[in-house]
Formats: C-alpha cells, sequence, structure tokens
C-alpha cells in the first residue's frame, strides 16, 4: 500500500516536472523570436531614415517639374504672342517678294523664273534640259502631296464659302468630298528662298466664267492669298501672223484657224501683215473665204519692203485702234486650240502679266 502511493507520489512529481518544462521551452522560444540583434535593429533603422529622405526629395523633385512646367506654358504664350507680329510681318515680306500683287524689274527674259503646268495627272516642266522629259508624271511623294494639298485647298473654299474670310491658314487633308467645279488650268512655281506660288483656274459645269485662286506656301502651312472671279466672254484675243510668200502654209493655218477660232471660241480677231504684192490675191481669195463663214473679224495689212517677223508683228499690233485687247503673237506655222486660248485669257493681265509659253520664245 505504501509503495503504490509513493509510485503514485512520484509519478506526478515526474508530470509536474515535464509541465514546467514545456512551460520553460515555451517561454525561451517566444523570448527567442522577440529578442533581435543589436546590428539588425540599426540597420532597419538606417533604411526608415533613407527612405524618408529619397521620400522628401522626390516631393521636392515633383513640386519643381511642375514649377517649371507652368513657367515654360507661361514662357510659351509670351513668346507666342511676342513673335505674331514678327511671323505676320515676315510672311507680308515674303509676298512682297513673291511678286504676287507686283512685279520687279528684271535685266531680260532669261532673268524670269518661269511657271510650271500641271493637271490631275500630269506635270509640264520647262528647265528640265535634253536630259529629261518635259512632261512627267506626279511620281514624287514630296511633289505629289504639295500639289494635291494646293487642289484640296482650293475644292474646300470652292465648296465651303465660309472658310473664304475665317481662315489663313487652310485645312489640308481631310478626305474626299464631291465638287461641281473642275480644274482648267494650274500652274507653280518655286523660289529657294521665298517659296512656292500656286495659281489654280477652275470651272463650274455649265457656268462660262473662270474663278481663280492663288496660294503661296511661304515653306509654312498654305495660305490664300487671293479669290477672284474671272468673266473670259468679253475678252477678245487679236492674232497678228507676219506672212512672206507661204501661201500653203497660210491655207493649212486657216483651216485649223477656222475650227479652232470661228467653230469653236468665236472671240477672235486676225490680223494678217504680208510683205510683198506677188501672193497678194492669193491671200485674199484665202481671207475672202472665211466671209462664207459670217466671218468678218479681219485685217490685212500690206507691207512693201523685206520680210522681218519683228516688224510685222509690231506693225499688225499698232494697227489696233480699238478698246482693250489681248494681243496673241502668233506664226503662220503655230497650231493651238480653243483650249490653249482661254488659257491665255486665264493667265494674262494688262499692264502685269502675259503668257509665253516655251514654243514661242523665239518670236
Amino acid at each position: 500500500m505504501q509503495r503504490r502511493w509513493f509510485l503514485g507520489k512520484r509519478a506526478i512529481a515526474a508530470l509536474l516536472f515535464c509541465f514546467v518544462l514545456l512551460l520553460y521551452r515555451q517561454a525561451c522560444r517566444s523570448q527567442s523570436q522577440t529578442r533581435r540583434p543589436a546590428g539588425e535593429d540599426a540597420f532597419e533603422a538606417l533604411l526608415q531614415q533613407h527612405e524618408r529622405r529619397y521620400l522628401q526629395h522626390s516631393r521636392n523633385l515633383t513640386r519643381l517639374i511642375s514649377q517649371l512646367k507652368a513657367e515654360l506654358q507661361r514662357s510659351a504664350v509670351e513668346l507666342e504672342e511676342q513673335n505674331q507680329s514678327e511671323l505676320e510681318e515676315f510672311l507680308r515680306k515674303q509676298l512682297r517678294r513673291a511678286e504676287i500683287f507686283t512685279g520687279e524689274r528684271l535685266p531680260d527674259e532669261f532673268a524670269v523664273l518661269p511657271f510650271e503646268t500641271f493637271t490631275l495627272r500630269r506635270v509640264y516642266q520647262l528647265e528640265s534640259g535634253l536630259a529629261r522629259l518635259p512632261v512627267e508624271s506626279l511620281m514624287g511623294q514630296d511633289r505629289r502631296n504639295e500639289l494635291n494639298g494646293a487642289l484640296e485647298a482650293a475644292l474646300h473654299l470652292l465648296n465651303e464659302p465660309q472658310l473664304r474670310d475665317s481662315q489663313q491658314y487652310l485645312p489640308v487633308g481631310r478626305g474626299c468630298f464631291k465638287c461641281n467645279f473642275s480644274l482648267m488650268a494650274g500652274i507653280f512655281r518655286t523660289e529657294r528662298d521665298k517659296g512656292t506660288l500656286y495659281d489654280l483656274t477652275f470651272r463650274e459645269n455649265s457656268v462660262p466664267d473662270f474663278r481663280r485662286l492663288v496660294f503661296f506656301r511661304p515653306f509654312a502651312p498654305l495660305m490664300k492669298v487671293k479669290e477672284e472671279l474671272m468673266d473670259a466672254s468679253q475678252i477678245l484675243i487679236n492674232i497678228i501672223v507676219p506672212l512672206a510668200d507661204t501661201v500653203d502654209a497660210f491655207r493649212q493655218f486657216m483651216q485649223h484657224f477656222s475650227d479652232a477660232c470661228i467653230r469653236q471660241d468665236g472671240r477672235t480677231h486676225l490680223t494678217v501683215v504680208l510683205f510683198g504684192s506677188e501672193k497678194m490675191h492669193e491671200v485674199k481669195g484665202i481671207l475672202d473665204g472665211m466671209s462664207r463663214m459670217k466671218y468678218r473679224n479681219v485685217t490685212l495689212i500690206r507691207l512693201n519692203e523685206a520680210f522681218s517677223r519683228r516688224r510685222g508683228l509690231d506693225v499688225g499690233a499698232r494697227a489696233w485702234k480699238r478698246s482693250n485687247v489681248l494681243l496673241f503673237l502668233c506664226d503662220v506655222n503655230i497650231r493651238f486650240s480653243a483650249e490653249f486660248l482661254n488659257s491665255c485669257r486665264m493667265n494674262t493681265e494688262p499692264g502685269t502679266a502675259l503668257r509665253k509659253p516655251k514654243h514661242l520664245r523665239l518670236i
């Protein structure tokens, strides 16, 4: 009995010892987890200090960037207002130098910078020389974009009249649109120190008048310079032809003249300056054939002197005594069409501009 009691007491003591040991180990483990070395605490404190410093530096930089952006925007507005007048003055100077409104004196015709004619598909250039064809397609991307931009701007103005007075710089590349105007003639020239000048003439369907628009690209956005309505129905063309003894060539010329000028155009006058009297009857017979077509706008001048084309053109021009007329200094071997006569009416101005195609330079 005492032995059982003794064994039970020892078992209870052993259990209490184990329980106390477990509590001790648990306490030691929790203490070891919460306790850190002194070096690790210092490193964490250093990291937090650097983080606070960098955050403060970042906030300072953000505030400085905002201030710089505001300053830059304010400076840009001031600079734009300051340079606006200078830009307008520069554009006006370029317009004056481009001979759009007034011309400048040149020593001779070789100093004139000619225009190049273009259509929707071709460019007819003058200064190509023998190395290139005088007619080329719009292959270059830059040239095609520039010409198309001028055409689009012109058509936008024709379709949207409210843009004519509200915008100086014109929108380009706004897509396709329907238009009742057709391009009759387009010429342009580029001066290296001034810019590119575009002169476009349009005609509305079934309307006899022409509408002319002039644009200028002074190495800047395209701008409209002039727009006018041209009434070409009252412009009479006096065609002056010096004639020697080439009666056969004159007969062929009159056949072509009757087709282009009498049947199609009907707004011409023919002045024939005949040198000598040997072919007088034949020339009169050819001209009398025009009266049967009810065409009586013919003047025949006879000169008893040696043939001189310059002399004949001068006498024929001075023989006109009526109202203002457009002179066409022609030759018996030249062929032209009614469209060419309209082009002469559109690209000439009294006392300002004349049309001199390349094949007429020797006349």
